[in-house]
């Protein structure tokens, strides 16, 4: 029987590990929720509190303190728990770890206050979590003490790690060890790894090992990503990179000839991240051979590491239509930079099919090929959806203001292609552009607005916080979120509500 049916009780609050930012439609007054925390009713108090939290009153946090202390209603103190936790009121964080260890409030939602809290001294009450039968509830302490980031508590959960005897706490303790970076667990990581069958236990140690660092896991990393176990591999992709030492090349240039794509790429995937100058000859060697369906994780390779004594080989190899992955070796041709490849990507890029021209479109405006313009128009309006979609993304990176109604025709026409064409308008330069996305940013349709104001944060213009704060008055909950998001992007400041931002821009007036 679970806690809420001993206690007979309202339900706990609805408060999950994400942001709790609801907006709404009309901010009430500080004063008038205040009369509502001392209502005799519990679900009053409780959503006054949650509305306390998501317009960011601050000012009533001492209210919020007595209730989370006195309040006789669990549900009531949980989410005033919550609440404090969001407004990261440290003075609170002694209080909430009393009320887990009484049972007083449901841990896992004592757990997430702690998350939102970030004050070092939760991680210590929290890490008996890491043996909770329910893998969820060992998730959630794991990503709390991602977020706490109190280093200190890593030799503990060492500790608890060694004497643990299940393959499922396995994974767990393997992924608290990585995330908080214990360098001291090395050998426990590397014990785990080895005698661990293909599993999420095994694929989170891959992981952890690359997150502490250990080189003498590169033999173990290289080889996993030649065995038939996806997760393991792409792990040890990341990891291998995050370790970052040439010494892993020599045991993952042999993957770049593998007969499995999905190997072939993971391999030219880490070597594209680690230079070194052996690589050349390698991919020269391959790139010169017969070998066709090797050619693209090669370029892939090529490209990222700019190794221009290789373009030449490379456009030769993009203009024969028999070769396979031909849209990595187009994209290669972007990544080395080099504008001499402009005529060979407007020649493919007008191909009658094949995926070489979706390469082309994309290196085309990494290159900021002005003259390909009117290829990359027309493109925009081919029935391939992916070649319109990758087109209009690159006439964007053109940033010529005569395009600006070439994108605003594609969203009027098909607002599936809003995404493009809305991301293309954010990299142009000037008024015309940011007043176009004022424009969509006004539409009532979730598709149109909400990447119109994401991009438009992304601008970092000054000129548009006057209009994103008038947004922010009309009450809009689902607008107002990503509004308060660009805001915060655009000002470097962390205002997590609508009453907070509105009471920032009265003061700069």
């Amino acid at each position: 029987m679970s806690f809420w049916n001993i206690f007979c009780g309202p339900p706990k609050p609805d408060f999950r590990p994400k942001s709790n930012l609801k907006d709404t439609n009309s901010l009430r007054s500080i004063e008038e929720l205040k009369i509502e925390l001392k209502s005799e009713i519990w679900n009053v108090r409780s959503s006054a509190i949650t509305e306390i939290s998501a317009n960011g009153y601050k000012e009533l946090i001492p209210e919020l303190r007595e209730i989370l202390r006195n309040d006789p209603f669990p549900t009531v103190q949980a989410t005033a728990a919550i609440a404090l936790g969001e407004f990261q009121d440290k003075a609170s964080t002694d209080n909430i770890i009393l009320l887990i260890n009484k049972n007083a409030i449901p841990k896992d939602i004592g757990v997430d206050a702690l998350r939102r809290m970030k004050d070092p001294k939760g991680a210590s009450a929290i890490i008996q979590f890491l043996e909770d039968p329910d893998n969820a509830m060992r998730l959630l302490t794991v990503e709390a003490l991602k977020e706490i980031n109190n280093k200190s508590v890593g030799s503990k959960i060492l500790n608890m790690a060694k004497k643990n005897k299940d393959i499922e706490k396995s994974k767990t303790y393997a992924m608290a060890l990585g995330k908080l970076g214990v360098k001291e667990s090395e050998s426990y990581l590397l014990n785990l790894a080895e005698k661990s069958e293909p599993s999420p236990t095994l694929a989170a140690a891959y992981l952890a090992l690359g997150r502490i660092k250990s080189k003498k896991s590169i033999p173990l990393l290289s080889g996993a990503i030649g065995k038939d176990f996806d997760k393991g591999r792409e792990n040890s992709v990341q990891s291998l990179i995050s370790i970052g030492d040439t010494s892993c090349l020599p045991l993952l240039y042999p993957y770049l000839k593998n007969k499995n794509k999905e190997i072939r790429y993971s391999g030219a995937e880490v070597i594209a991240e680690i230079p070194s100058p052996g690589t050349t000859s390698i991919l020269s060697e391959i790139l010169n051979g017969k070998e066709k369906e090797l050619f693209g994780a090669s370029s892939y390779v090529a490209g990222r590491l700019k190794i221009e004594s290789l373009r030449v080989r490379i456009e030769n190899i993009l203009v024969d239509t028999s070769i396979p992955e031909r849209e990595e070796i187009g994209k290669s041709l972007g990544w080395i930079g080099n504008k001499e490849s402009i005529p060979v990507l407007i020649k493919v890029l007008n191909e009658s099919g094949g995926e070489g021209r979706y390469g082309a479109a994309w290196s085309l405006g990494i290159l900021e090929a002005v003259e390909a313009y009117d290829d990359l128009v027309k493109a925009t309006k081919s029935s391939d959806k992916k070649l319109a979609a990758i087109s209009m993304e690159s006439i964007g990176q053109l940033k010529l203001e005569k395009s600006i109604s070439v994108l605003e025709s594609a969203v009027a026409q098909d607002k599936n292609m809003a995404l493009f064409a809305l991301s293309s308008i954010s990299q142009i330069p000037g008024q015309k552009a940011r007043e176009s996305l004022h424009k969509y940013i006004l539409s009532d349709d979730p598709p149109i607005y909400r990447p119109a104001i994401e991009f438009l944060g992304k601008r970092k213009e000054k000129e548009s916080i006057p209009f994103l704060i008038d947004i922010l008055k009309k009450g809009n909950g689902d607008k107002n979120r990503i509004v308060i998001s660009a805001l915060n992007t655009i000002t470097g400041k962390k205002i997590q509500s609508t009453h907070e931002w509105i009471q920032e821009s009265e003061k700069e007036k």
